[in-house]
């Protein structure tokens, strides 16, 4: 059965104790103690209408004191831990003992489920209590000595006694908080509700709390009699127990709750929404998975801060689930950092809310297992985690949706609603080959839309995994009106000996109590292109100044089929440019790739320059917050390897470049679209004469190639998708310039390519960066002074709203006709007849002065890319200056002249 309600005034006495003085630094104490007299504790009273005869009163028996001292011992213990830090400003838990009535329940009476009974806080005005002191059940606490069979529905307590003692504590802790923010005083006058009158979102929230300080409190404690041994408790502790645990359990403190692992994730509300039938004292797994992030943020004086403080107004009934989630969300954003507070959880910038608390809880239970095998290496996973039974606990409504990729299939869409402050899973894995030597497989890029979302509202789209939270970058078009969020995920199974990776879609809102429900399409792939031909080229092979010696010199083979990792955007900049009168190929992502790359380190390489690029793109939108580096750069260390590996390729036929545009007065809309191409490539078996090439022998001006006319056939062509083909053939001599000795070509070429694109017909767009506060550590954020983190949040704040457009055509500023000029020319002051001073405002947000200069972009390039091997250099360096495009201008500039430094401290040169 349920605890029991008790008036505060009636207990009041034994949860606050008496007014004490403040002192700096708590030392522990002993505030919990068995009552070892011969008589009841004074004043001991059941509540109205039981019998203490079912309750089952004891003495105290000399005989038990080993197992009471061990009790005593851990309760205090827990006390301590949860006084340290400020959780009580200061003050001990209590100078004066609070007692411990033994007790003996009938097994057939009405506390019979009872074990311990210490009061927790019930909203609006109760405490929940089996009588007005604590009790304790004295075969349970024997159990803690010797370790006994536990009865029927009451597994977990007698397991895993000393976390059960440190649930009391926190329970009593936790009214202490609410207590204190009601300013209720000690003699508060008797509340005139009837029994079980209780708020069911604030006493969910409250239970959420004190399973949190639990798991706080028991971090690093000790069971010496644990019955595989004695046991350290904290995160490996529970884990184990999550192989019997997972099952189900009963209520109270036990491996699920602490672990935050349930379905209330999927739930709307993160489980709130409920209603006065909710079961008395019941937590919500997923509220206080997120109270053990904002415990690792700051510690017990974190949970302190969010609830010590005056709970929400309510209107005729209890509050509105909205308002008590924006009571905690305002509660946590003010509740503040202190690094090293808890390390059994990952921080975040307090200052991100609820949404920052969400998304970090989720990606920590997503590592579970990986963090198993980090810290018990060697030591199988519990059975829980091996058989991803955590995934399907915290998603069974809808399941995960799950996505093989291959070379046959690169690239899914998926439909999905997510409600209020709701996660929805999707494990991708894939199932083709691996490639180079370290067997490398193709990142993830994903694409997110919905119609009538703006970046506001993707800003609520949070994305977790077991690498941790992943952060999005929008893109928006200001003529339509649409925005897609985008996505580049190094791909990243979930643990050792699994075969996919868990991404988890949340919907938090910055400002959690207005988040609304978001209907999306995600779109997810690795990219997939595929090519087949039969050009032929016609190369002159005469040594310098000797007689035209024509050769025909075929095509390298296609590639059947590779995956190609890309965003397809104008604005994003891909494989070797992009813009509507500018390189198709870059636009849809597509390069020509020879069969050869499967085996070369071709493949590797590119998968780690797709997530470097993007990284670069997203970090560069953060860099005035010196962010910390997060996921996508875990190739970098097999980069220099694939580079070496790829550099042995110019012992065989490859391609060196390929470019598509658009055929003149083409209709860019239409499913089909008339194209001119230019193909070259490299047959090293061709004589090679130094003295010809006017840049040296890697100069390849006289190496095969082919003018070729065309088609774009787009099968699928969607805000976050382009699918189709491209048909290309020499057209005849006559039509195009066959001047030079040998430059006759003949033959076709057909590629097909799928990859997940952002607005990629989007002539207007901007790109938005993401929230600064997910990107930066808490550490470093921690250390800045409060009006350096407000002048940073607001810049970066008003950047993202007022980032204007540019127009891929003219890259210049669109949001204005009357404000045509560039930002080079903005800082001329010479140029004040193209921008005018009612300009000013429009591009004191977008154009600095002092710009960064071609020179140093270029400067920057070099000196990353100069120890590269020499035959992959130049093809480095323009997918690094590419990556710099759509940057913006004054974020870019900090960042690059900043390892502009560091390089030449290191002794790089610009020259």
């Amino acid at each position: 059965m349920n605890p029991f309600s008790i008036r505060l005034a009636t207990v009041c006495i034994f949860l606050l104790g008496i007014s004490l003085p403040a002192i700096a630094d708590p030392e522990p104490t002993k505030v919990y103690e068995a009552w070892r007299q011969d008589e009841r504790v004074p004043n001991f009273k059941v509540r109205e209408g039981y019998d203490e005869a079912d309750l089952g009163l004891l003495d105290y028996n000399p005989v038990d004191e080993e197992a009471w001292a061990v009790f005593e011992s851990a309760l205090n213990e827990a006390a301590s831990r949860l006084a340290t830090g400020g959780f009580l400003s200061g003050e001990k838990l209590n100078s004066a003992s609070i007692p411990i009535q033994p007790i003996s329940p009938s097994a057939d009476g009405p506390f019979s489920a009872i074990i311990l009974s210490f009061g927790f806080i019930v909203p609006p005005d109760e405490i929940a209590m089996v009588a007005t002191v604590p009790v304790a059940d004295v075969d349970w606490v024997r159990n803690l000595t010797s370790r006994h069979e536990p009865p029927k529905d009451k597994t977990n307590s007698y397991n895993d006694p000393i976390t059960f003692s440190a649930s009391a504590v926190a329970g009593q802790a936790m009214s202490r908080m609410a207590i204190n923010g009601q300013n209720m005083p000690d003699n508060i006058v008797d509340f005139d509700v009837p029994a079980g009158h209780t708020d069911p979102v604030g006493r969910a929230i409250m239970a959420s709390g004190v399973v949190s300080l639990t798991a706080f409190a028991t971090d690093g404690m000790v069971d010496v009699n644990y019955k595989d041994g004695q046991a350290r408790l904290g995160f490996l502790h529970y884990a184990r127990q999550y192989d019997r645990a997972y099952v189900g359990g009963e209520q109270g403190a036990n491996a699920v709750k602490l672990l935050g692992i349930g379905g209330s994730w999927q739930a709307r509300w993160a489980g709130l929404d409920i209603d006065d039938s909710f079961t008395a004292g019941a937590s919500r797994t997923a509220m206080s998975g997120m109270l053990n992030a904002v415990a690792a943020n700051g510690g017990p004086a974190a949970m302190k801060a969010v609830f010590e403080r005056k709970w929400p107004k309510a209107g005729d009934g209890y509050p509105t689930v909205t308002a008590w989630i924006g009571w905690l969300d305002e509660g946590i954003k003010k509740s503040g950092n202190k690094p090293g507070a808890w390390r059994g959880q990952t921080p975040f910038v307090a200052e991100r809310g609820l949404a920052g608390a969400y998304v970090t809880s989720l990606t920590d239970i997503l590592a579970m297992p990986a963090r198993f095998q980090r810290e018990a290496p060697g030591e199988p996973l519990p059975e829980g985690f091996a058989t991803r039974y955590h995934i399907e606990s915290l998603f069974s409504k809808p399941s995960c949706d799950t996505i093989d990729f291959s070379l046959k299939n690169g690239v899914t869409d998926i439909d999905v609603r997510l409600d209020e402050m709701t996660a929805h899973c999707v494990r991708v894995r894939w199932t083709g080959p691996e490639f180079g030597r370290d067997r490398a497989r193709p990142p993830i890029a994903i694409s997110a839309y919905g119609d009538g979302l703006d970046y506001t509202d993707l800003d609520g789209l949070l994305l977790a995994s077991s690498g941790g939270e992943r952060v999005g970058l929008s893109v928006s078009d200001s003529e339509s009106g649409k925005t897609v969020k985008t996505w580049m995920i190094d791909y990243m199974p979930d643990f050792d000996g699994d075969d996919a990776m868990t991404l988890a879609f949340a919907n938090v809102a910055p400002d959690a109590a207005s988040t609304r429900p978001l209907s999306i399409r995600l779109t997810v792939g690795t990219g997939i292109t595929a090519g087949q031909g039969n050009l032929v080229a016609q190369v002159n092979t005469a040594p310098p100044n000797e007689t035209c010696s024509p050769d025909a010199v075929p095509m390298p083979s296609l590639a059947d089929s590779v995956p190609y990792p890309a965003i397809a955007s104008l604005l994003l900049g891909l494989e070797s440019g992009s813009g509507p009168v500018g390189d198709f190929g870059g636009l849809v992502g597509l390069a020509l790739r020879s069969a050869s790359a499967e085996q070369s380190g071709e493949l590797p390489m590119r998968f780690c320059s797709a997530t470097l690029r993007w990284n670069i793109l997203k970090d560069g939108l953060s860099a005035l917050f010196n962010g910390r580096g997060g996921p996508g750069s875990a190739c970098l260390p097999s980069y220099s390897d694939a580079a070496r590996e790829y550099s042995s390729r110019k012992k065989i036929p490859h391609y060196l470049h390929f470019a598509l545009n658009p055929a003149e007065g083409a209709d860019m809309s239409a499913d089909v679209i008339p194209l001119i191409a230019s193909v070259s490539w490299i047959d090293p078996s061709l004589p090679v004469y130094p003295m010809a090439r006017a840049m040296g022998p890697d100069d390849r001006t006289d190496d095969p190639h082919a003018e070729m006319e065309g088609f774009l056939t787009f099968q699928i062509r969607t805000e976050t998708r382009l699918r189709g083909r491209i048909d290309l053939v020499v057209p005849p001599p006559e039509s195009t310039d066959q001047s030079r000795c040998g430059a006759t070509a003949q033959g076709a070429i057909t590629t097909m390519f799928d990859v997940v694109a952002a607005l990629p017909d989007a002539r207007h767009s901007r790109l938005i960066g993401p929230d600064p506060l997910a990107m930066i550590s808490p550490d470093v954020w921690a250390s800045m002074p409060v009006a350096v983190r407000e002048a940073n949040v607001a810049r970066a704040n008003r950047e993202r709203r007022a980032a204007p457009s540019i127009d891929q055509s003219t890259s210049t500023v669109a949001d204005a006709e009357v404000c045509l000029c560039t930002c080079a020319q903005y800082s001329d002051p010479a140029a004040t007849d193209l921008c005018p001073p009612a300009c000013a405002k429009k591009f004191e947000e977008f154009c600095r002065a002092d710009p960064l200069s071609d020179a140093e972009k270029a400067c920057y390039v070099r000196m990353s890319t100069v120890q590269m091997p020499v035959v992959i250099r130049t093809r480095a360096a323009q997918e690094l200056r590419n990556s710099l495009d759509g940057v913006d201008p004054e974020v870019l500039k900090g960042m690059i002249r900043s390892q502009i430094e560091e390089m030449k401290a290191e002794g790089g040169t610009c020259d």
